[in-house]
């Protein structure tokens, strides 16, 4: 399954990853990362091929209205938001909260092979990681009567 982490904001970072199993768990092979600055990002990011695309949320917090105010005046990471939505179909976007980057570690990517690019590149990495696991390695009971 090839899937496409989004870190929005002035900078965007972005990982197309094609996401497989096997009997041991995930592997993720990097096909394409970066990062890019301005509003370009939705342009090159809704030419990319993937069946889900993550993109964290962007929730605008009291606590920290102040900094988004001094570091992305022009809102740019709600323009490039918007520009997402508006182009890729509503069925393919998943939403993850900025919060759940804490259940990637840079650990857990370093184990994975993840840990290259900047920052909004390996945010946008733990997007993929964090669904993948959610959503991929569902354990599955087959109904058989009661477990022994």
């Amino acid at each position: 399954m090839r899937l496409l982490g989004v870190d929005p904001g002035r900078t965007t970072g972005f990982a197309l990853i094609e996401v497989s199993k096997d009997a041991d768990g995930l592997i993720f092979n990097v096909i394409e990362e970066g990062s890019i600055s301005g509003f370009g990002a939705v342009d090159y990011l809704t030419q990319l091929t993937a069946h889900k695309i993550i993109i964290e949320d962007f929730i605008l917090e009291r606590r920290r209205a102040h900094e988004v105010a001094v570091n992305d005046p022009e809102l740019l990471t709600v323009r490039v938001i918007g520009g997402l939505m508006a182009r890729i179909p509503e069925h393919l976007i998943e939403w993850q909260r900025n919060i759940d980057k804490g259940m990637c570690s840079d650990n857990t990517l370093r184990e994975l092979n993840l840990y290259t690019g900047d920052r909004h590149t390996k945010d946008a990495k733990r997007h993929v990681v964090i669904w993948a696991r959610r959503n991929l390695l569902r354990i599955k009971r087959v109904n058989k009567g009661p477990l022994t």
